[in-house]
């Protein structure tokens, strides 16, 4: 896209917020979110690949995820943002809000906290929770998605909306450690789901420049 373009002119020197309400103005806009939101309320089934649900593909056990670790961290975080936040970052473990992610920049809605709206200590926070969550090499994955989309941003010169922290975040599910049949059982009562609004895996170069960056992609 130019940096020219009629729709990166809408985003300069302006919120994200603010650019959100530009874009969905346009009739594009809005056949496209009604799009989505029409596939968000349908009953979520599975993905499958042929239309038929294939039952007991995977059954409930103890993989050997550090449970606690993550309930600690989810908690932490959780004890970062006031109540009226936590209200905004917190869902049933069921919620549909865990498929309402979305790939362009335009925010289609505002489930969750965006993270660049956020204290330090709740970006610190999240970034421990995160690190609980995945292997070492998921994380640095992240982390290099997350620079991607800052890289992205200095590229247009658009860093006010898109940026290392323009995501949002929200948490399904209580956190918390339990015991089963008398037996020492941890299992994940947390669901954590970090929504990109790039695709998450498809920038292109593979390698790009970065402004004093701990973690680029390679």
């Amino acid at each position: 896209m130019p940096a020219d373009a009629h729709r990166i002119g809408l985003a300069r020197g302006v919120d994200v917020h603010t650019y959100g309400e530009r874009m969905l103005a346009t009739d594009k806009a809005q056949k496209l979110k009604a799009h989505w939101q029409a596939m968000l309320d349908e009953t979520f089934r599975g993905i499958t690949s042929n239309g038929e649900i294939q039952p007991d593909l995977y059954r409930l056990q103890d993989e050997g995820f550090a449970v606690e670790n993550a309930v600690a961290a989810a908690q932490a975080l959780l004890q970062t943002l006031a109540p009226e936040v936590q209200t905004e970052a917190c869902y049933p473990i069921e919620a549909k809000q865990w498929r309402a992610w979305y790939n362009p920049e335009i925010p289609f809605n505002d489930y969750g906290v965006r993270l660049e709206e956020t204290s330090t200590a709740t970006r610190e926070a999240f970034l421990k929770l995160l690190r609980s969550c995945t292997s070492e090499r998921g994380f640095i994955k992240v982390q290099q998605l997350m620079d991607a989309n800052h890289f992205l941003g200095e590229l247009y010169d658009l860093t006010n909306i898109m940026n290392r922290w323009s995501f949002h975040f929200m948490l399904f599910g209580e956190p918390f450690c339990y015991a089963a049949l008398g037996l020492e059982y941890l299992w994940p009562s947390c669901g954590v789901l970090l929504l990109y609004h790039r695709a998450a895996t498809g920038y292109r170069p593979h390698i790009y420049g970065c402004r004093a960056k701990r973690h680029c992609a390679r």
